[in-house]
């Protein structure tokens, strides 16, 4: 693969993780000393409390559906950086109403042993709110290739 290829597949590995409720799984994609900010929290440093303040978050949703599109990676040697359009959507488990969420990604990437992995990846909203829920939530099936 080639390095915009294995970044388009870091930044899909990471909306699958979330989407799968994920928190371990997707602090993975973060270099060790990684970085994680967005909306007014302040930076989350660390890929072992970026593993925590995901899982507090994840652990409170019935599910959460995150796909990332319009990646615009750009590679300088072992750095990178890139840009996403995000939609996500997602509900708070026993609440009616759905969350949603749109906004860019704007990442620093580094190449490691384990391969590309986010530096810092930075959230910029550019809407936030709650919709009415007029249809049906499904328990989701197992996943038959949880190791992708």
């Amino acid at each position: 693969m080639t390095d915009i290829e294995e970044i388009n597949a870091l930044a899909a590995r990471y909306s699958d993780a979330v989407s799968r409720l994920d928190a371990l799984a997707a602090a993975a994609t973060y270099a060790e000393d990684g970085v994680l900010k967005g909306f007014d929290f302040p930076e989350i440093r660390g890929r072992a409390q970026i593993a925590d303040v995901l899982g507090q978050t994840l652990v409170r949703l019935s599910f959460l559906s995150q796909q990332c599109t319009g990646g615009m990676p750009s590679v300088d040697g072992d750095r990178a950086v890139a840009r996403w359009n995000v939609q996500e959507w997602n509900q708070i488990t026993g609440e009616e109403k759905l969350s949603a969420c749109f906004g860019i990604y704007e990442d620093e990437l580094v190449r490691t042993a384990q391969g590309w992995r986010f530096a810092r990846r930075r959230f910029h909203a550019l809407w936030r709110g709650r919709v009415e829920a007029a249809g049906k939530l499904y328990i989701p099936t197992p996943i038959e290739h949880p190791g992708l």
